[in-house]
């Protein structure tokens, strides 16, 4: 059995030829990933063929990545730690004027597509797949101020945000705990991921003697901590882990230009030096008002 039989098992289009048509550009595909689809087809035949699937009514990206998910479930279950790392990146389209499915980003000048993925890999960076997405686009750009952020902050249901992302895949990682009670699942987010809904919904979840997703979220608020019952004290959350002795300390050597790996290699122009990353770790009660 192929590996495209393994990753599309479960794929279902309603007609065995859309099934086998899916097998096939997912091989013409696979060869060379950044190929177009003309460029991946061998013949005029095959291109058309391709671009007749993508339009017929059956198929949906919704069934496709289902599929996979599936494929990828099976290949966690294998394994006793899973880290599911969501984030965000926007896809630049900004020469692409006709486009009706983009729109401004945060610089304003650029149009493009906001895209949040969540993959699935071990502790030891193998990765097993993908396992959700979502995209969307704005409109136009708010250009509001920082009090007028905040008021309608507090004022829009964390559903009608677009920070409800992160909530939305911290759901989808308890989903997957529960079918794979025998795996340890971990959901890992950005410091946009450091919001109080998350961590109220952790609470329920932990509450309950199922199996639950856990969650690794990097801190964008220095939040104040409280006792047992309840009382606010002095100290904030980094003063509390500055106190304790560090665990290891981390070198890291970095590069400002992405395309330049080693550091022998790095120009002179491209800012580039050494941070110092210490871990520290102690447990505290936050305050989440």
């Amino acid at each position: 059995m192929s590996w495209i039989t393994e990753e599309l098992a479960s794929l279902s289009l309603g007609d065995k030829r859309l099934d086998g048509r899916a097998h096939k550009i997912l091989s013409q595909l696979s060869r060379n990933p950044t190929d177009s689809i003309p460029v991946a087809c061998s013949w005029a035949g095959e291109m058309k063929a391709a671009y007749r699937f993508f339009d017929n009514d059956h198929v949906s990206e919704k069934k496709i990545q289902e599929a996979h998910c599936e494929a990828t479930l099976t290949r966690m279950e294998q394994h006793e730690v899973v880290l599911i790392p969501q984030d965000t990146t926007v896809l630049n389209f900004s020469k692409q004027h006709t486009r009706r499915d983009a729109g401004p980003t945060t610089k304003g000048s650029t149009h493009g597509i906001y895209l949040h993925s969540a993959i699935a890999i071990t502790p030891e960076k193998v990765c097993l797949g993908h396992l959700s997405s979502k995209q969307w686009h704005r409109e136009e750009l708010q250009n509001l101020t920082k009090r007028q952020r905040t008021k309608k902050n507090h004022a829009t249901p964390i559903e009608d945000k677009e920070s409800y992302r992160w909530l939305e895949n911290y759901h989808k990682a308890n989903e997957y705990a529960k079918r794979l009670p025998q795996t340890t699942i971990v959901s890992i987010a950005d410091r946009e991921g450091d919001i109080y809904d998350i961590y109220e919904e952790a609470q329920e979840v932990f509450s309950e003697e199922e199996a639950k997703a856990h969650y690794l979220i990097r801190a964008r608020t220095d939040r104040r901590t409280c006792t047992e019952e309840g009382k606010l004290t002095a100290y904030k959350v980094k003063s509390v882990l500055q106190n304790e002795k560090p665990l290891g300390n981390f070198m890291i050597w970095y590069v400002s230009d992405p395309q330049i790996v080693p550091l022998a290699m790095a120009s002179r122009k491209a800012s580039r030096g050494i941070s110092q990353i210490s871990l520290r770790l102690t447990p505290f009660i936050w305050w989440a008002h």
